[in-house]
């Protein structure tokens, strides 16, 4: 070892390989620690974020399906809102019978509508329709009640069949809100 060290002071191309070396080695230290470290670091700090941002990006998309599924329920839930907002008006309820009759075939009978009476929050008129028609046309008749700009509600219906024909009581209540306001 002792040699080594002698000759190290002697020899001048043993000193620079050394002195190269020992530099190489603290540059590669200095590297490793300075800028491959904070590299790495941040490198997984960005794919920790990365991964946050696929999870939220999915809960997203999830939600999006989830809405595309409500809209047709938003929908349903504004024409209730608007018909239960609606007042009643007999020439607009007669007009929307009169094209459900002509629509499914039904043949009225007999019709009688009461006045406006308050139950609760709302307002319910009485239709009371006597109807003789087939099967399918009362089907289609009823089925036409959803499309009216009134809330319909059928409180009870009294059917017999007659001649292959049916012959019935319809008993309806047009139902709306008294203050014409529908609270969100």
């Amino acid at each position: 070892m002792k040699s080594i060290v002698k000759s190290f002071g002697r020899d001048p191309l043993l000193r620079w390989v050394v002195l190269s070396v020992i530099m190489f080695f603290f540059t590669a230290l200095g590297v490793h620690f300075l800028l491959y470290a904070p590299l790495v670091s941040q490198s997984q700090e960005l794919e920790l974020q990365l991964t946050k941002v696929k999870s939220e990006y999915s809960r997203q998309q999830n939600l999006s399906t989830e809405l595309a599924k409500l809209e047709p329920v938003q929908e349903r839930l504004d024409n209730f809102r608007s018909k239960l907002t609606r007042p009643f008006s007999s020439v607009a309820f007669s007009s929307d019978m009169e094209r459900f009759i002509s629509e499914s075939g039904v043949e009225i009978l007999a019709q009688s509508y009461s006045p406006p009476r308050i139950r609760g929050d709302f307002q319910n008129v009485e239709v009371n329709l006597r109807i003789s028609s087939e099967y399918e046309e009362l089907r289609k008749f009823i089925s036409l009640l959803n499309e009216s700009q009134f809330l319909v509600v059928i409180e009870e219906a009294k059917l017999e069949s007659r001649d292959a024909k049916i012959l019935g009581d319809l008993d309806l209540q047009v139902r709306f809100l008294r203050g014409g306001n529908a609270s969100d």
